[in-house]
């Protein structure tokens, strides 16, 4: 549940009740624990004091990280054998099982759920260094994502879909100290890695945030990747072309 209410400033108990399927008396306990931890702040709504808003502390938002650093571990040992093509085509069977034999309504959240799904494993797959980027671009498009913002400063990536919504997620790795100064050339230098694949992406991070890169936006439709200093610098960086 709190990793639901990471993408948000602040929630209301019906709102993730309907977000993780389940009651809204199941919510409403799960929350009376998180505000006991700390982890969970609960307020009257200033505009209807009937109902309430919820929202994580910063202790909390510093501990969902490692939730999901710990549900990347649980998911990789349940679905590792399998690459992310694979696992979405096991989602598209379950949900043609479902409606086959009418066991429920298909929630209208389904294929937000999958996008979601497949978005996760791509970030299990990346930060575990098993995937190169072309891998991670047809993996994200697949799943409808336009393009997406990574910040190395608070550990975030917020990915853009085409049907106007945003799913962000915590970060695991630890990108190292960011250099104050930004250096073109050895971001360069890294990118080239990346692109020859022998650099993967835990060292390509580390690379990266030494060149004084604090974040970077793929366009994955627009097939160009930004990157910008602590300063204001920037660098765009082309796809490679497909060699002809």
């Amino acid at each position: 549940m709190m990793r639901e209410m990471f993408d948000d400033v602040e929630t209301s108990p019906g709102v993730l009740a309907e977000r993780i399927r389940t009651t809204r008396g199941g919510v409403s306990k799960l929350i009376d624990r998180l505000v006991g931890k700390e982890f969970v702040t609960r307020a009257d709504r200033t505009d209807d004091r009937r109902f309430q808003s919820v929202a994580l502390t910063a202790a909390g938002r510093r501990l969902v990280p490692q939730l999901a650093a710990l549900a990347y571990q649980n998911d990789e040992e349940l679905f590792g054998p399998l690459p992310p093509r694979e696992r979405t085509a096991l989602l598209d069977s379950m949900k043609k099982l479902i409606q086959a034999h009418g066991l429920e309504t298909l929630p209208t959240e389904w294929g937000e759920q999958m996008s979601r799904q497949v978005i996760h494993e791509t970030g299990i797959t990346t930060q575990q260094g098993k995937m190169n980027f072309p891998q991670v671009v047809g993996g994200l498009l697949e799943a409808g994502v336009e393009s997406y913002l990574v910040d190395f400063a608070t550990r975030q990536k917020t990915h853009y879909l085409s049907d106007g919504t945003t799913h962000t997620v915590p970060t695991i790795l630890e990108p190292g100290p960011i250099s104050a100064e930004f250096s073109g050339e050895d971001l360069v230098a890294a990118i080239r890695g990346a692109q020859a694949d022998t650099v993967r992406y835990p060292e390509f991070v580390k690379r990266a945030a030494a060149a004084g890169v604090v974040g970077y936006r793929a366009f994955l439709t627009g097939e160009r990747v930004i990157y910008f200093g602590r300063k204001g610098e920037q660098h765009i960086e082309e796809f490679p072309r497909p060699k002809t």
